[in-house]
């Protein structure tokens, strides 16, 4: 078994239909522009042979949400993978 941390920086964008209700009656933007995200969690590999491995992930992807609403949004992923190794 490989333990491992990872974290992450990046930006994501709110954007919707222009002819949304909300927007047509100015109560919100369809567009929010960019913002800061960011990402952590950790995880450990579950090596079979040098080459296969089974990868068990949990990260908590953050950022801010669209104007109309404050706050922070928490997406907490579960994941499960295979992972194949070239070296």
């Amino acid at each position: 078994m490989q333990p491992y941390l990872t974290i992450g920086l990046g930006t994501n964008r709110f954007s919707g239909p222009s002819n949304a209700p909300a927007v047509v009656n100015g109560y919100v933007k369809a567009d929010n522009g960019w913002q800061f995200d960011w990402n952590y969690g950790g995880g450990a590999d579950l090596v079979f042979q040098r080459h296969l491995a089974l990868r068990l992930e949990l990260r908590d992807y953050i950022t801010g949400q669209p104007r109309v609403i404050t706050g922070t949004s928490h997406n907490v992923v579960p994941s499960l993978g295979v992972v194949f190794r070239f070296k």
